[in-house]
């Protein structure tokens, strides 16, 4: 897994965040960048060059599923 998710790339970042979107799972509010529900954030994985880990590592503080990828499920 850890090495799936250092070769992330931002296009990798969009296509999550489109799953998420498509099944509209609850609890995401509050995110402080880069949230799943801003329709901006897609465009910003993209300039801002962003991958899948980074997306990660800005999620780990809060939400617990991106903890576990970042921390390769220890």
């Amino acid at each position: 897994m850890d090495k799936v998710i250092r070769a992330s790339t931002p296009q990798d970042s969009v296509q999550v965040y489109e799953a998420i979107d498509i099944a509209k799972p609850s609890g995401l509010n509050g995110a402080p960048d880069l949230s799943v529900k801003d329709p901006n954030s897609k465009t910003r994985l993209i300039t801002e060059n962003v991958s899948l880990l980074e997306v990660f590592k800005i999620a780990a503080g809060y939400d617990d599923i991106c903890s576990e990828w970042v921390n390769n499920f220890q």
